[in-house]
């Protein structure tokens, strides 16, 4: 049996969290939620699926590997921001829900990773309140993220839309979806995250000691007429509970964008 299964994990962070943990010499079992394999995912692929700890399952298999021991790693985060459909991604995560309820072993620990949202007000809202109140009972931990970047970023994000030169239009409909409040470099997560899993709180929002990341990062990129209409005021659906993790910026915002468009860049050569 695996000690972690990642959902995604040839999408973003869950690419990234899957190489963080094989690093700490863990048996790894990556599997996707829609049956899509991620963007780019030959050159992820090259970097994990060496690693003798690492396998790729499909969803009926990696059902079949779980264990009351096994960490669940589920990043709806990618799912919503490469531009999947909210709606199928919420029947697809109720599917796979009613999969795990029926598993005839004890409840292993399901760890949720959720996009933190310009505004939760609408149809994305109601459904992530939904899925709480369903499947409350089920996760270990519901974990809210501003924007990370840095390498393997989704073209549909606002700061790869800008590294790989996308049009006016596209970027414009890029800045419109993100969140503008706080970003936060992916190595820096990856270097917190076991403090943010052992923090014994349910709901946890994730944010920066630093001020002004986002817009930082955005200006490396952004003239000042791209970024003129851009908020970096955003709705969020906080509840009570939800408790901060204020985490420790070490890469700063120049050097994790020049990070992001030195990957590019060698990507596309």
């Amino acid at each position: 049996m695996a000690d972690a299964i990642v959902i995604g994990a040839y999408e973003f962070l869950g690419f990234h969290v899957s190489k963080h943990l094989l690093e700490d010499g863990l048996e790894v079992i990556g599997t996707t939620l829609d049956g899509s394999m991620g963007e780019e995912y030959e050159g992820k692929m090259l970097e994990i699926g060496r690693n003798a700890n690492f396998c790729y399952q499909k969803q009926a298999e990696m059902l079949d590997s779980i264990s009351e021991n096994t960490v669940i790693y589920f990043f709806v985060y990618d799912y919503l921001k490469k531009g999947n459909n909210p709606t199928d991604v919420y029947a697809e995560i109720q599917k796979l829900a009613q999969k795990w309820k029926a598993l005839q072993v004890k409840q292993p620990r399901i760890l949720f990773f959720w996009p933190l949202n310009k505004d939760e007000s609408g149809e994305q809202g109601s459904s992530m309140l939904e899925i709480y109140s369903n499947f409350e009972i089920m996760l270990d931990k519901w974990i809210f993220l501003p924007t990370i970047y840095g390498p393997w970023q989704p073209e549909s994000m606002s700061f790869e839309a800008g590294i790989r030169g996308k049009s006016e239009h596209e970027v414009a409909q890029a800045l419109n979806k993100e969140y503008t409040e706080d970003a936060v470099y992916i190595t820096d997560f990856l270097n917190e995250l076991k403090e943010i899993l052992d923090s014994p709180e349910k709901r946890i929002i994730v944010k920066s000691l630093k001020k002004d990341q986002w817009i930082n990062c955005a200006k490396q990129l952004f003239n000042e007429k791209q970024l003129s209409s851009v908020s970096t005021t955003c709705k969020n659906q906080i509840k009570r509970e939800d408790i901060s993790y204020i985490l420790r910026n070490k890469t700063s915002p120049k050097e994790g964008i020049w990070i992001q468009r030195e990957h590019r860049r060698l990507q596309d050569t």
